[in-house]
């Protein structure tokens, strides 16, 4: 596992959701020293505590392990869907035309 990217993926979440390290490492129950050696790839949290992150950032387990995880398909569905939602309705509907143009064009390959 690489521990630094580990990290950083942590802290590019937590940015994304507006948080700070300290709010972070109140919501998980750890210490700020801790969670930012997390995040600079220093330290890594117990099953326990990784379990506390990704349920207060909200995410898949998956997207913070998506290297060392096989399957890792959720990933890309929690990626996309976070885009979709940056957008308007009008946005949306067109997203979803190239994107089932896109799914067409592939499974032609």
């Amino acid at each position: 596992m690489d521990k630094i990217l580990f990290g950083e993926r942590i802290r590019e979440y937590r940015k994304q959701k507006g948080l700070t390290i300290h709010q972070l490492a109140e919501m998980t129950d750890i210490s700020d020293v801790f969670m930012g050696a997390i995040e600079r790839g220093q330290k890594l949290p117990s099953l326990e505590t990784f379990l506390r992150v990704v349920n207060a950032l909200d995410i898949s387990a998956d997207v913070l392990l998506q290297e060392d995880v096989r399957h890792g398909t959720q990933f890309a569905v929690d990626e996309l869907t976070r885009a979709i939602h940056l957008l308007d309705d009008k946005q949306q509907r067109l997203a979803c035309k190239i994107m089932n143009s896109v799914v067409e064009a592939l499974k032609k390959n």
